[in-house]
């Protein structure tokens, strides 16, 4: 279901009433599976690790995963204020009941493994956190409902791609387990932000969050955010998984044209062929409808997308 350009107040209940049906079904689930439950330290063993079984470079990024997860609570309130300020009931239901709760208990899990598996001493690093913890975050201040539901969507789906990297890089059988179980919960919220998005993003809500998109790391931890890029081809990231996800997600809301507004974003252009993050770039220069539209199908082919395009 497409959302339209303009919002009704009719329209805002129907598709609000949709989404709490969603919720039900996905809370009644989450009673079924333990890794829709928010992940405790206890569930782990943690007297097994074997930091000489984890590379340096999963090492080092636990301490950066543990700052970027440090923090959800900055993180809920630009979304919260965003949903009450379009009476979207279901998203704050979603932040307050399951998204805050679970990321809460990602970042204290990622403490723990950060400095069971000797990323940084523990002084320094609750020394780290508290300083995020007083940080003046501006991600998402202004967002529309359906800007923050874009950025979530995204945001979650990198993390997810991260975590995997990371997990199909080590041998140590708690540390997998771990960061197998982070993936999945970052990955449901993932689709549960796009289903907000497909329901309450205008074409220009997703653009806008696209082509400003920086993930938290910047603003939490940026001397160790400029290392992530590298990290994440080391490890194996899954790039073109991630370039496919988010050129679609924006062809379903913006068609080829949005697309082409946004082909050299950081986001986007990440990780292209040089050659053609070349060519995309000057062709978005000239900002034309018909100009941004073409662009955004070699976008999309490069990405490896084929969709019709609304």
């Amino acid at each position: 279901m497409p959302a339209p350009i303009e919002f009704s107040k009719q329209y805002i209940q129907k598709a609000d009433m949709e989404m709490h049906e969603m919720l039900d079904k996905w809370e009644q689930l989450s009673q079924k599976t333990r890794k829709r439950l928010p992940l405790k330290i206890e569930d782990y063993s943690w007297n097994t690790a074997r930091p000489d079984r984890v590379r340096p470079t999963i090492i080092a990024a636990l301490q950066f995963v543990s700052h970027v997860e440090r923090p959800p609570h900055l993180y809920s309130q630009p979304i919260l204020q965003a949903a009450r300020d379009a009476g979207v009931t279901s998203l704050e239901r979603f932040i307050e009941r399951t998204w805050l709760p679970e990321e809460t208990n990602h970042g204290l899990l990622l403490r723990k493994a950060a400095i069971v598996y000797g990323a940084v001493p523990q002084e320094q690093h609750d020394r780290d956190l508290a300083r995020i913890d007083k940080l003046n975050f501006p991600i998402g201040r202004g967002y529309t409902a359906g800007k923050a539901a874009t950025y979530g969507e995204g945001q979650e789906l990198i993390t997810d791609l991260f975590y995997i990297a990371m997990r199909n890089n080590t041998y140590d059988p708690n540390l997998r387990s771990v960061l197998s179980d982070l993936a999945a919960q970052e990955m449901f919220h993932s689709r549960v932000y796009r289903e907000f998005r497909m329901r309450f993003a205008t074409p220009e809500d997703t653009v806008e969050a696209i082509a400003g998109f920086k993930m938290p790391g910047h603003i939490t931890s940026p001397k160790l955010q400029q290392y992530s890029t590298g990290w994440a081809h080391e490890l194996g990231f899954d790039f073109k998984r991630m370039r496919h996800s988010l050129a679609t997600m924006l062809i379903e809301q913006s068609g080829y044209q949005g697309l082409g507004r946004v082909v050299t974003s950081e986001i986007i252009r990440n990780d292209y062929p040089t050659p053609i993050r070349t060519a995309l770039s000057l062709a978005n220069r000239i900002n034309n409808p018909v100009i941004n539209s073409l662009s955004g199908r070699v976008a999309a082919r490069v990405s490896g997308v084929k969709l019709k395009a609304v």
